[in-house]
C-alpha cells in the first residue's frame, strides 16, 4: 500500500489520495504510520476511529484512513465529528478517535 501511495504521489504530487484500512491492534497500526512518515510525501492526515480498544487483531477493532494532500480543515472538521460519532457507534464507551498528521510540509 505505501509503495502505491508513493507511485500515486510521484506521478500527481497534488493530487488527493485516501486509503482506508482496518484497525486490529495497535502495534501493527503504529508500524504503518511509522512507514508513512518515512516517505517523502508532503502532507499525511490518519484519522481513527475505534469501536473498541485495540488490543486483539482477532478482530476488526475500528477503521482508519489516510489521507494525502487533504482538503483545508479537513482535520479540524474531523475533529468536531470523530467524537459525536464514536459516541454512537462505539461499545459501551470503550471507543476513541485520533486526527493525526503523519506528514505536514
Amino acid at each position: 500500500m505505501i509503495a502505491a501511495l508513493q507511485a500515486a504521489y510521484q506521478r500527481w504530487p497534488l493530487g488527493i489520495f485516501m486509503l482506508w484500512f482496518p484497525i486490529t491492534d495497535r502495534s501493527t497500526l503504529t508500524d504503518f504510520y511509522q512507514r508513512l512518515e518515512k516517505t517523502a510525501i508532503g502532507k499525511i492526515l490518519g484519522c481513527e476511529l475505534c469501536i473498541r480498544p485495540p488490543v486483539t487483531a482477532r478482530r476488526m477493532n475500528g477503521s482508519a484512513m489516510i489521507v494525502i494532500n487533504p482538503p483545508r480543515q479537513m482535520d479540524k472538521s474531523l475533529q468536531d465529528f470523530h467524537p459525536w460519532l464514536t459516541d454512537i457507534l462505539a461499545d459501551k464507551g470503550k471507543g476513541g478517535q485520533q486526527v493525526v498528521w503523519l506528514a505536514d510540509t
